[in-house]
């Protein structure tokens, strides 16, 4: 072997899906077989992600002006009460259909669980801009969390379709749609809320104006729509599971108590979701425990402001 030959052969090399990387720099990556086959499932999910965390908060630059605007309240520091109610009526309905939804989504499949989670955000967001007291707007966002089980089946989707070269990128997929997602959230919630006002030579005498909070919704709705659409055209079938395979995961039927008993006897289960509840505890109860006095703007700020 003389010193001009290189000590690896680059064609064996191509053909090793391990080794391939090597032969390219970190942001050529994308290129290889691995990363190529993961864009396919992975766009139509990062819309199904910031669908969900717009739905989620889109609300919060409106609310307390939306809540005003019911009536409830004489004084702006009064607002938080309701605004909580409404906030939390999301994730509730989350809270008690997430276990319903991942079992449907093992027996009819991810991507069409999906799809009926972003058609009932699309029909109902709008019912919230139409909302006009404090009952119909709880019970349209608790409706929309409910009806909705994008979280689970798209991690679930995650969980299954990653290789050990594309895991990195997709469970940080989650992280990055949803900071993104708030951005668009904010931005959504406060520059289109009460559009009467803030634009009044476009919007003044139009239904925006009767309406002033439909608008964001509807431009919500609009997303959902679009990502329904991405998500049937695009996102591949998963194999469904099996009622056996649906055991197995809790361990042997009789003693393991089915999937929910696996969960709360696995301690690495246990330590996760024991950090992910504070993490959650600790950045939603800080928004809502410590807001900005109202002699230091507060509410005093425009919806586009916050």
């Amino acid at each position: 072997m003389s010193n001009q030959q290189p000590l690896l052969d680059r064609a064996a090399l191509r053909r090793d899906r391990h080794c391939a990387s090597l032969l390219c720099p970190p942001a050529c990556m994308f290129t290889t077989p691995g990363y190529g086959e993961a864009w396919r499932w992975m766009l139509p999910l990062a819309c199904t992600f910031l669908n969900e965390c717009i739905c989620l908060s889109m609300l919060y630059p409106f609310l307390g002006y939306m809540v005003l605007d019911f009536g409830l309240v004489e004084s702006t520091n009064e607002a938080g009460l309701y605004v909580g109610y409404i906030a939390s009526m999301f994730t509730l309905g989350q809270l008690l259909s997430g276990s319903f939804w991942g079992s449907a989504s093992d027996r009819w499949g991810r991507r069409r669980v999906i799809c009926i989670g972003l058609f009932n955000t699309m029909l109902l967001a709008p019912l919230f801009g139409l909302s006009r007291n404090l009952w119909q707007a709880m019970a349209v966002r608790f409706a929309m969390g409910l009806l909705s089980g994008n979280a689970a089946a798209a991690k679930a989707y995650i969980g299954e379709a990653v290789t050990p070269e594309t895991q990195d990128m997709g469970f940080s997929l989650v992280a990055i749609c949803w900071s993104i997602g708030n951005v668009c959230a904010a931005s959504l919630g406060g520059f289109l809320s009460r559009p009467a006002v803030q634009f009044p030579n476009a919007f003044g005498g139009t239904i925006f104006e009767s309406w002033p909070y439909l608008l964001p919704c509807t431009v919500a709705a609009a997303f959902a729509g679009i990502g329904c659409v991405v998500t049937l055209r695009f996102l591949p079938s998963q194999p469904r599971r099996s009622s056996g395979d649906a055991t197995a995961v809790g361990g042997q039927s009789g003693q393991s108590g089915g999937p929910w008993g696996y969960v709360l006897r696995n301690r690495r289960c246990r330590d996760v979701f024991l950090i992910y509840f504070c993490i959650s505890w600790l950045d939603y109860g800080a928004r809502e425990a410590a807001p900005p006095p109202t002699p230091r703007l507060g509410l005093h700020l425009t919806s586009a402001g916050l």
